[in-house]
């Protein structure tokens, strides 16, 4: 069985791309038309939300009137604007959660993983970093809070340059953490590959070519080898086809997690999409994509945490399907 995951950063406006004290969330309003488009289309979404969204009345009443049966409600963390705050907490470093003290971590998450009790009622067991800032202790304190599954790994990236994690020697493919204390938490990282026509041998030295040559651009325009993510906002149904269709007839993929953020579906709430129709051209392109890999692969839309949960049990069983990975060695890949 092969699986497609929707997984959305539900998130305040964001017009500047960039963390903002002063926050508005209008963009949530577009939500339940979207719960709808996603239904009518068999695709059960996972909204991870955060704390700007929960902390404004009407926001949270989107996020608690959602449909249960159709969807799965996860805790996505942005620590600029996450309480508690420490005195020295600035700079672009501090957008990075997981280079925080043990303890300000500590707080954040379990402040944030309660709030949902308080507010809406559950227990989120799915989980994405703001800026992708996760590492290894980050695993562990989820599943001491009850997470089943992360989804903040972005391979073959390194945000390392301004404080972020290095990914470069993570792949699309689902592991499992082996997070202390016999709990398990699965890593399902966004699907970001590389698709290309090169013999095997060269494309493994894509990933080693320096970025400050120009080789990689040469590649993508030849359409010999481009990095591509499954990202409707940045990809155009084209690549994100392409990078699929690699990835599902010629490696051992069996699972595709498509992302986007909420901000991304309201005009003038991202930098990406000023106006009605730039939205409903993004929406084209998601839908197009999605309904391929439905129709053309026979994917089963599944939510982040059915997925995880499949996973974990298969593991019980002693047929696990995904490498199950020593906290050590994604410490050093890592962290």
């Amino acid at each position: 069985m092969r699986y497609l995951l929707v997984t959305i950063d539900t998130e305040e406006d964001m017009p500047r791309w960039r963390p903002e004290q002063v926050t508005t969330v209008r963009n949530i309003a577009a939500i339940p038309a979207l719960q709808d488009r996603l239904n009518r289309a068999g695709i059960r979404p996972t909204w991870l939300v955060d704390y700007p969204v929960l902390d404004n009345h009407e926001s949270c009443a989107v996020i608690r009137n959602l449909p249960s049966s159709d969807c799965e409600i996860g805790m996505h963390l942005h620590s600029w604007n996450t309480p508690p705050f420490a005195q020295d907490e600035t700079g672009e470093k501090a957008t990075y959660l997981h280079v925080m003290p043990a303890d300000l971590k500590r707080q954040k998450l379990a402040g944030l993983h309660a709030m949902f009790a308080d507010k809406i009622g559950i227990a989120p067991t799915s989980y994405r970093a703001g800026r992708y800032g996760f590492c290894l202790e980050d695993a562990s304190l989820l599943a001491e809070l009850g997470f089943v599954v992360d989804s903040s790994v972005v391979p073959h990236t390194d945000y390392s340059s301004d404080g972020g994690p290095d990914f470069r020697s993570f792949t699309y493919a689902p592991f499992i953490i082996e997070a202390g204390n016999g709990r398990k938490i699965v890593e399902t990282p966004l699907t970001v590959g590389l698709a290309h026509r090169l013999p095997e041998y060269l494309a493994k030295r894509y990933f080693s070519i320096p970025g400050w040559t120009r080789m990689r651009g040469v590649l993508h325009r030849l359409g010999l080898a481009s990095l591509l993510w499954l990202r409707p906002t940045v990809s155009s149904f084209e690549e994100m086809k392409r990078l699929a269709d690699h990835l599902l007839e010629k490696t051992d993929c069996k699972v595709i997690n498509i992302m986007f953020h909420s901000n991304e579906c309201f005009p003038g709430a991202s930098p990406y999409h000023k106006t009605d129709d730039d939205v409903a051209r993004f929406l084209e392109r998601f839908s197009g994509i999605a309904g391929y890999l439905v129709s053309r692969y026979g994917l089963a839309p599944v939510t982040l945490g059915d997925h995880a949960k499949i996973v974990l049990a298969e593991a019980r069983e002693g047929r696990a399907t995904v490498p199950i990975r020593k906290a050590e060695a994604v410490a050093n890949a890592q962290c």
